[in-house]
C-alpha cells in the first residue's frame, strides 16, 4: 500500500485531534494525548469525523460552543486572506484581477498607490481582514439577540450558527474563494508544487518502511499494536514540512529540491 492509502484522512482538524491531541503526543506517563476538554476537542472537530477513533469522541449537539463557532470562523478569514496574501506575493494573482472581485473591488479601490505593492498588498489584506470581522461580530450579536441564545445550552439547540457574516457578506468570501479555487490553487505553479509534496510524503512512507530501523524508538514501539504502516504514516503526517525535506535528503532515493 501507498503512504496515502494509510492516510486517506489524516488532515487538518482529523489529523490534529488524532496526532497531536489524543493520541500520539505524549506528555504524561498516566495517558496518551494532551488530554484537553471535551469542549476544545469538540472544537477542533469542525469538519466532523468518519473514521475509527481510538480515543471517544465528545457528543456532537447540532451546533458546536460560542468558542468553537468563533474558532471557525476566525480561521475561515484568516486562510482566505492569507490565500489572496499568497497568490498576491507569488503574482499568480494582481490587484487588478482580485479588484473585479466582491469585497475586495472597493478595499483595492481605497487603497492608495503610494509606497509601492508590497505596502499595498498589505493594507488590502490588512483592511480585509478587517471588513471580514466586523460584519462578523455585528452579524453574530444580530443572531444572538434575535436567537435569545443566553446560554451554552440554548447555542448547543440551536437550528442555525450563532457565529457567522451576513448573507451579503457571506456571499462574498465565497465568490472570493471560488475566484482563489479557479485562479489559483488550481494554478499550474501550484499544483506542481503539490505534486512535489505528494511525491516527499511517498518517498518518506516507502524509505521507513524499507528501513524501520531508523526511525525513532517512540515510532517502532506502536509497531505491535497498531502495526507497521500505519505508525509510519503516523509520523510522516505529523512532520513539518522543513523536517520532511531534511529528512528526504537524508533517506529518500532522489532527494526533492523544492524551495520554502
Amino acid at each position: 500500500k501507498t503512504a496515502y492509502e494509510f492516510m486517506p484522512s489524516l488532515v487538518g482538524s482529523e489529523m490534529c485531534i488524532r496526532d497531536r491531541v489524543d493520541l500520539l503526543e505524549q506528555r504524561a506517563a498516566a495517558y496518551p494525548g494532551l488530554n484537553l476538554s471535551d469542549e476544545t476537542r469538540e472544537g477542533i472537530l469542525k469538519h466532523g469525523v468518519h473514521w475509527t477513533h481510538p480515543v471517544a469522541l465528545p457528543e456532537l449537539f447540532a451546533q458546536r460552543s460560542l468558542e468553537a463557532q468563533v474558532a471557525d470562523a476566525a480561521d475561515e478569514i484568516a486562510y482566505l486572506s492569507h490565500d489572496i496574501d499568497d497568490a498576491l506575493r507569488a503574482a499568480i494573482l494582481d490587484f487588478e484581477m482580485i479588484a473585479q472581485l466582491p469585497l475586495l473591488g472597493d478595499i483595492v479601490q481605497r487603497i492608495p498607490k503610494e509606497g509601492g505593492d508590497a505596502v499595498r498588498r498589505d493594507n488590502i489584506v490588512r483592511e480585509m481582514i478587517d471588513v471580514l470581522v466586523t460584519d462578523l461580530l455585528k452579524e453574530s450579536a444580530r443572531r444572538i439577540e434575535v436567537g435569545g441564545l443566553d446560554s451554552p445550552d440554548a447555542v448547543r439547540k440551536s437550528k442555525t450558527r450563532a457565529i457567522g457574516l451576513s448573507m451579503d457578506a457571506d456571499d462574498a468570501r465565497r465568490s472570493v474563494k471560488g475566484f482563489l479555487f479557479d485562479e489559483f490553487y488550481n494554478h499550474e505553479s501550484v499544483l506542481s508544487r503539490t505534486r512535489q509534496a505528494e511525491a516527499v510524503v511517498e518517498d518518506l512512507f516507502k524509505a521507513f518502511m524499507r528501513e524501520p530501523a531508523v526511525l525513532p524508538a517512540g515510532v517502532r514501539a506502536r509497531f505491535g499494536d497498531e502495526g507497521e504502516a500505519r505508525a509510519v504514516a503516523d509520523y510522516v503526517a505529523g512532520m513539518t514540512d522543513r523536517f520532511a525535506l531534511a529528512e528526504h535528503l537524508k533517506f529518500a532515493d532522489s532527494p526533492a529540491e523544492i524551495a520554502l
